[in-house]
């Protein structure tokens, strides 16, 4: 449209904000799942590097919690947003105009 206008794009795209958004939570949810890897083989390192080392095999497992329960919190995050996002969209969006209200719920194979 702009360069109809007689406008230079300079290699700009046509992404909405909402696609910019969800690609920045792609990326950070990335950097989520690799900082997880680490802290596992971290722990699993300190863990079978301990020799029987009670407080080293108990750093370990502390780390291992955390890092699961960091995920999980992350993974729920994400759920709910998601779930809510697509509910507040379909709320939002009108009907089709040659739909009648409530036509998506007749079945249409009995008549």
């Amino acid at each position: 449209m702009a360069e109809g206008g007689g406008y230079e794009t300079g290699g700009v795209t046509e992404t909405s904000l909402s696609q910019s958004i969800g690609q920045v939570i792609k990326v950070v949810l990335g950097f989520v799942g690799v900082i997880f890897l680490v802290l596992t083989v971290y722990a699993g390192i300190l863990w079978m590097t301990a020799s029987g080392n009670e407080e080293r095999v108990t750093t370990a497992t502390n780390i291992l919690k955390a890092a699961v329960v960091g995920l999980v919190i992350v993974v729920a995050a994400y759920s709910i947003t998601y779930f809510v996002t697509k509910k507040l969209a379909g709320a939002t969006t009108a009907p089709a105009q040659n739909t009648p209200v409530g036509a998506d719920t007749i079945d249409w194979g009995k008549w």
